[in-house]
Order: structure tokens, then C-alpha cells, then sequence
């Protein structure tokens, strides 16, 4: 009897308490597209290790430095190769330091779907840029040789057409001693 009184008060419903609807408030968070995948596409939706900095993180973070950009995405290494002009890039362990003319580069770069097929050619101002999307791990079908270790794609700002006269002057001093 004792038995069948606990399944009895066990099996009866209590009512769910919960919150009202209009209490609860959502912020919608801003959606990153990616484009150096030839198409527009949410970065949510992509199925592809991305880093995405936009033109707001750039200027916040350091100025016209390719190298610095290895800061913002995990797994990226760009070194400059003093005297040269050049970066050795890695991702994901790939990648070496050599910027000798018979070896290419692993980390292919590429500026408005322009790519820098040699080391010395990938060490880019970072001025008037509106995103960067940093692609890890291997890229050729996307972008094709010399991205065995990953990409990295810049888009740059695009004038605007029959808009007013705009423009961005900056002015930096030191002292050295």
C-alpha cells in the first residue's frame, strides 16, 4: 500500500514555473561576412576555420603592420625577415623562415583577389582596409598554390561613387635618442 501511495503522489503534474516572454531581452550581435570564399557568406554558417578582422579592430589594435596580425588569430605566425622586406609565415605548424627565391611560401596572401605568390612580395600595408579574414589550414581549392598552410585575404576600402570628398590624415612623431 505504502508502495502504491508513492507512485500515486509521485505521478501527479506540479506546475512549471517559468519567466514571462517580455522580460527577456536579446542582443543582436552584428553578423560577419566573409567573402574571400568567392561567394558572401555568414561566418556562422561557413565550414571553415576563419578569423575575421574588420576595419574597427585594425585601427584599435596596431597600425600598418601585416606581421601584427598574427596577434588576432590562434595559430598564425608571420615573422618580418629583416633587410628584406618579407614575412615567413606558418599556420598550424606549417611553414618555414626561408625567404630564399626557390621556396614558396605556405601562407598565401592576397589583396582584392590579387595574389603575392612570393615572400617578398607579401609584406602589405595595412592602410585603408576594410577586412581582413585570416583562413587556417590548407586553401587550394580556394586560393589555389602556396596555401598549404592557409590564407590570409584583404579586402580594401572601395571608393565611394558620387559620394562627398572624404579622406583620413594621420600624423605620428618620436623621439630618439
Amino acid at each position: 500500500m505504502a508502495l502504491s501511495l508513492a507512485v500515486a503522489i509521485a505521478s501527479q503534474a506540479l506546475p512549471a514555473l517559468a519567466q514571462d516572454d517580455d522580460e527577456v531581452t536579446a542582443s543582436a550581435l552584428e553578423e560577419v561576412i566573409v567573402t574571400g570564399t568567392k561567394r558572401d557568406v555568414s561566418q556562422q554558417d561557413l565550414p571553415i576555420a576563419v578569423s575575421t578582422i574588420t576595419a574597427a579592430q585594425l585601427e584599435k589594435t596596431f597600425q600598418n603592420d601585416v606581421t601584427e596580425l598574427a596577434q588576432l588569430s590562434p595559430n598564425v605566425t608571420l615573422t618580418p625577415q629583416n633587410g628584406f622586406n618579407a614575412i615567413a609565415g606558418g599556420m598550424r605548424g606549417t611553414g618555414f623562415i626561408s625567404i630564399l627565391v626557390t621556396k614558396d611560401p605556405s601562407v598565401g596572401l592576397t589583396v582584392d583577389d590579387y595574389a603575392f605568390n612570393h615572400v617578398q612580395s607579401q609584406f602589405v600595408e595595412v592602410f585603408d582596409i576594410e577586412q581582413v579574414e585570416i583562413f587556417r589550414g590548407p586553401q587550394g581549392t580556394l586560393f589555389g598554390k602556396n596555401t598549404t598552410g592557409g590564407a590570409i585575404a584583404f579586402t580594401t576600402v572601395k571608393p565611394e561613387v558620387g559620394g562627398e570628398l572624404s579622406g583620413k590624415f594621420e600624423v605620428n612623431y618620436g623621439q630618439y635618442t
